[in-house]
C-alpha cells in the first residue's frame, strides 16, 4: 500500500499542516491511524486533490463554546448578547453536519509524554475533565478508549500537572491535553459533555474516530433546541 504522512501531503497539496489535519479530521481527507500517527493512501491523495474543498473560517473560540453548549444545554460562565445566542442556537440545532474545522479554535491542545507507571493516577487527577477516547465510554460512543488519555485542563493548572507528574512535551505523546481558549466554559464533572467529546473524537483525524463522533452528534442532534 503506497502512503503518505500528513505532512508530506500537506507539501503536495501546498496546504498548511494544520490545513491539512483539518481536512483529515473533517473526513476530506481519508486517513487511517497506525499506532498513534496517520497515513494517507497515495489513491486518496489524488483523488482530493480534484474534489472541493471545505470554505470558511474557524469559529472564535467563543462561538465554538456558545454553540457547544447550546447543544449540550449546559450555561457557560460568561454572558452572551441576544443576537450571539440565536446563533448559536441556530448553529446548535445543525450540530450534526457542521464541518469540523469550524471548532478548532475552542481549545489549544498539547501532546505529553507521561510514564506509563503514572498514567492511571494522571487519569483520576480530579483536575482534568476527561474527553475524546478517554471518555467516549461514558457516553456510549462505538469507539474503544485508546492508549492516549485525552482531557481538557484550565490554564492555571497545566504547568503545575506537567511538573508533577513529570510530563515531557512532544516525546512519545500518550497524553493530550486541551486547554479551553475561552473562560472556563465546561460544567464541572469527571467527564466532558457529549457533543465536545463527539468533535474531540472528529479531532483524532482516523476514520473510525470520525465515524464514532459524527454517529454520537446524530444521536444527541435530536434533542438540540
Amino acid at each position: 500500500m503506497d502512503v503518505v504522512t500528513p505532512q508530506e501531503a500537506a507539501l503536495r497539496l501546498g496546504l498548511s499542516r494544520s490545513t491539512t489535519y483539518g481536512l483529515i479530521r473533517s473526513g476530506a481527507l481519508p486517513a487511517t491511524r497506525i499506532g498513534r500517527g496517520l497515513v494517507i493512501e497515495a489513491d486518496d491523495l489524488r483523488r482530493f486533490a480534484t474534489a472541493p474543498r471545505p470554505t470558511g473560517r474557524p469559529w472564535s473560540a467563543r462561538s465554538c463554546w456558545a454553540t457547544l453548549a447550546a447543544a449540550g444545554g449546559w450555561p457557560l460562565p460568561f454572558s452572551l448578547s441576544r443576537s450571539e445566542r440565536a446563533r448559536a442556537g441556530e448553529r446548535a440545532r445543525e450540530i450534526a453536519d457542521l464541518p469540523s474545522h469550524r471548532f478548532d479554535r475552542r481549545a489549544e491542545a498539547s501532546t505529553w509524554f507521561c510514564h506509563p507507571s503514572l498514567i492511571d493516577v494522571l487519569r483520576d487527577d480530579g483536575r482534568l475533565c476527561l474527553a475524546g477516547a478517554s471518555a467516549a465510554p461514558a457516553h456510549r460512543a462505538d469507539i474503544l478508549a485508546a492508549d492516549l488519555l485525552e482531557a481538557y485542563v484550565r490554564p492555571d493548572d497545566l504547568a503545575a500537572i506537567a511538573r508533577e507528574y513529570t510530563l515531557i512535551p512532544g516525546a512519545g505523546d500518550n497524553v493530550l491535553l486541551r486547554v479551553p481558549s475561552v473562560t472556563w466554559p465546561l460544567p464541572e464533572g469527571r467527564f466532558a459533555p457529549a457533543v465536545v467529546v463527539a468533535w474531540d473524537l472528529i479531532d483524532a483525524g482516523d476514520q473510525r474516530s470520525v465515524r464514532a463522533g459524527r454517529a454520537l452528534l446524530r444521536r444527541l442532534a435530536p434533542a438540540t433546541p
